[in-house]
Order: C-alpha cells, then sequence, then structure tokens
C-alpha cells in the first residue's frame, strides 16, 4: 500500500494546459487545505530545495517499473471483474462501438480490459485509428475534452455513420471521464449530458444488485449535478448525498461513510462533467469501469430493440419525475471581480418569484424557486476554478402522471427564461458586462 501518488496529467485541457493529480494513502484526491498547503511549500522552497530522498527510505522499492504495472493491473482487473460480472454478457452478437481515447491513454487499457472480461467473446468495437496512441499535442482536436461535444467526437461519429454503428464511447486523454453518444440516423447524434449517462447507469446497477441480502446502498453527487438521483434513491429507501464539486470531495465522502459503519456500498457517484466512480473498490472518477459497466447496460437481452434515448424516458416515466436542466457561463474580466459579484448577492434581494430563497456559502450562491404549473427548480452560481468563467447550473424537476409533461421543449424553454430573469436579478449582466457563452 502506497502513501502518496501522483499522477502527471494535461486531462481534458488544451496542450499548454498540463498538470498533475495528487492522492493521498486512501486512494481519493487530496482535498482543498492540503493542496493549499503543498502549493504554498512548493512556492516558498523552489529553487531552494534539493535534498535527495532514497526511494528506499519511503517505501519497498519495486523490481521495475513493469511489476507495478502489473501488480496494480491485476488488482484493477480482478476488482472489475467482481463489480461486471461478465458472464451476464450473454448476447450471441454484442452490441458494436467506436471508441476514441482522444490522444490519450485509454485504447491500450480498454483493450487489456475488454481481452481479460469477455474473453473468448467476439466484442465487436473499432478504435478511431488518428486519435488512439497518447499524444500531448492533440492534433485532431482543439480541446480533448468529450463534454466539448461534436467537434470534439466529430472523427468518432464520422467512424461510426462509415462503418453503420450507432453507439460511440470517448474517454478524455487520462480516461477519466466518459462520454456516450448515440446515432439518430441521417448523420444526426444525440450526445448524452453527465446526468444523463448518470441516470442510465444508476438504472441498471440497481437492477443487477444481488438479491440474497439487504444491505444500506448510498448514491452520491456533486451539487450542480441533477437531483433526480436524490428522488431516485428516496424511492428505494437508499441513503443519498450532495457534496460540493470534484472528485476530491466525492471521493472522500465515500470513504468516510464506508467507514463509518453505517452504510455496506456505494453504488454510484458522479459529477454532471462526466465523471463516474461505479462501486466502492475504486474513490477516483474512472473512465474505464463506467464505460465497462454501461457496455453491459447496453448489451441487456430486454434492451435490443430500445435506443438508449427510449431507455431514459422510460426511467423518467417510470419514477413520474423529469428533469430538466439549464447550464452555461459567463465571461467576466478580470476574473477577481466574480468573487465580488457573487459577494453582493443576499437574501435581501428581490427576485421574480415570490417564494425564491438564496443561500450564499463560500462563494456559492444556490436560489431555490418554484415555476409555476410546473414544479421546483434551483440555480446554483459559482466561479471556475481556473479560467474566467462565472458558471451557472439549474434544474426543474418535474413530477407527473405516466405520461410526463406535454412538451419538454416547452418546460426547458419556460426553465431557461426563468434562470434569465433570476440571473438578470442577481448579477445585473449587461451592467458588469458580463458576456454570455
Amino acid at each position: 500500500r502506497f502513501g502518496v501518488g501522483v499522477m502527471i496529467t494535461a486531462s481534458h485541457n488544451p496542450k499548454d494546459d498540463n498538470g498533475y493529480k495528487v492522492y493521498s494513502g486512501n486512494g481519493a484526491q487530496i482535498q482543498d487545505q492540503l493542496a493549499k498547503t503543498i502549493a504554498e511549500f512548493i512556492k516558498r522552497e523552489r529553487g531552494l530545495y534539493r535534498e535527495k530522498v532514497e526511494q528506499s527510505s519511503l517505501i519497498e522499492p519495486f523490481v521495475n517499473d513493469e511489476e507495478l504495472l502489473r501488480v496494480v493491473s491485476t488488482w484493477y482487473l480482478d476488482k472489475l471483474r467482481v463489480w461486471i460480472k461478465p458472464e451476464r454478457l450473454i448476447k450471441t452478437s454484442p452490441e458494436k462501438f467506436v471508441y476514441t481515447a482522444l490522444h490519450g491513454v485509454g485504447a491500450e487499457y480498454l483493450d487489456m480490459i475488454f481481452e481479460f472480461l469477455f474473453k473468448g467473446v467476439a466484442v465487436p468495437y473499432y478504435h478511431v485509428e488518428e486519435q488512439r496512441g497518447p499524444d500531448s499535442a492533440f492534433p485532431t482536436v482543439r480541446f480533448p475534452n468529450p463534454e466539448e461535444g461534436g467537434a470534439t467526437l466529430k472523427l468518432a461519429m464520422e467512424r461510426g455513420d462509415q462503418l453503420g454503428i450507432k453507439i460511440v464511447f470517448a474517454n478524455d486523454p487520462d480516461a477519466d471521464r466518459f462520454c456516450v453518444a448515440e446515432s439518430e440516423g441521417n448523420g444526426r447524434w444525440r450526445i448524452f449530458n453527465g446526468n444523463e449517462i448518470a441516470v442510465l447507469l444508476a438504472d441498471y446497477i440497481s437492477r443487477n444488485l444481488e438479491k440474497k441480502e439487504e444491505k444500506r446502498y448510498v448514491m452520491l453527487a456533486s451539487c450542480v449535478s441533477s437531483r433526480f438521483l436524490g428522488h431516485f434513491c428516496s424511492t428505494r429507501g437508499w441513503h443519498f448525498e450532495s457534496t460540493p464539486t470534484g472528485f476530491k470531495n466525492l471521493g472522500n465522502r465515500a470513504i468516510e461513510l464506508l467507514k463509518g459503519g453505517f452504510f455496506d456500498e456505494v453504488l454510484l457517484s458522479y459529477e454532471e462533467a462526466i465523471g463516474f466512480q461505479v462501486g466502492s473498490w475504486n474513490f477516483d472518477k474512472d473512465g474505464l469501469s463506467s464505460l465497462t459497466t454501461f457496455y453491459m447496460l447496453l448489451n441487456e437481452p430486454e434492451s435490443t430493440a430500445r435506443s438508449l434515448a427510449e431507455r431514459l424516458e422510460a426511467i423518467y416515466s417510470r419514477e413520474k419525475c423529469w428533469p430538466v436542466q439549464c447550464n452555461g457561463y459567463y465571461f467576466c474580466r478580470p476574473a477577481s471581480k466574480i468573487k465580488a459579484l457573487l459577494s453582493k448577492i443576499t437574501s435581501a434581494m428581490a427576485l421574480p418569484f415570490s417564494d425564491a430563497t438564496i443561500k450564499n456559502e463560500g462563494g456559492t450562491v444556490t436560489i431555490e424557486f418554484e415555476i409555476p404549473s410546473y414544479g421546483p427548480a434551483w440555480l446554483m452560481l459559482r466561479a471556475s476554478g481556473t479560467e474566467p468563467k462565472l458558471k451557472y447550473y439549474s434544474e426543474l424537476m418535474i413530477f407527473g402522471g405516466d405520461s410526463g409533461p406535454v412538451s419538454m421543449v416547452q418546460a426547458a424553454q419556460v426553465l431557461e427564461s426563468a434562470v434569465q430573469s433570476v440571473i438578470n436579478a442577481v448579477l445585473e449582466p449587461e451592467a458588469n458586462n458580463l458576456i454570455k457563452k
């Protein structure tokens, strides 16, 4: 067992924004206070700290890098096999998909995982060859982030059209994010957002639990993610929590809940920025275990005739809850101005909804309100951690009968209008020179 882990990665950022991630001995990313301490130490000691620490004084060294990779890979594959239960893949003709690693490390490990789990089964998937191998220049995309949508996934979707394949899976370069796109025909593709992927995963996981004994289950989501998962858990008697953003918080909270002895398993943790942690054997977002779980979902025998979009709608109908989101951001320069703007938002402000409530906690503003004839809605405002952006996230939860709302498009328009009216009231975008994306 290691006491610390460091991963050098550009993640999903442009090529000039390389960086690294630090993990503590519990397997989760370090949280803000420790990260601040490390950053201060680096700044203070840069150019002065020259002492070399012998490897043997820290840990018992591995013979070589190959041995370390073998040990870690064996542990990971064994845990993933227990979680996935690959024997459930009983279809004689498994679903096809196109995969892109977006010039990252995912392709090699996807091949290794599928060879290990589905040995003897001809799983038909196809790489986007131009993006298959690691290349830190990211030559075919401007932003190697599947969240960016059509431009980033263009080659993968074109490959799908050429081969007549309806599903595209994508990881970002360090393979911790996972994205799904589905062909709608005639060159049109639907790219599912993180909230939608989480709903599909949660539904699949819940239906495939071992029924031998009752366990105390948990699901987690970041505070800017959909609240649908909370409703989903409440109808099953499971525990749900919302955490501050980032897997440094989701992963550590999952560990705390399990160590406390009050819960047996964290089934799913996620953030709307297409980051997912499935199961309780890994406490960081993992695009490959998420992909593999989703592939099992894709191959359920009873779901062959239905598209992913149809399955998603069926889940909303069954749960009698339809979530509608409206997210975006404003450019704000200088970035320091964002903190000042958010600090001025107080519960005393007049809003266009009489029953609205405002909470301002640590620079994150949450506004709850009711949209007449539709249902409860929320809006969250926060600063980007890396860019001069003031981000907003919002959701309208519509509860109803089996047929659902008459028009989700209309509901989305109503939410967008409501959110804009609230933002106009609390931020005055024009007066403060905020430029909407």
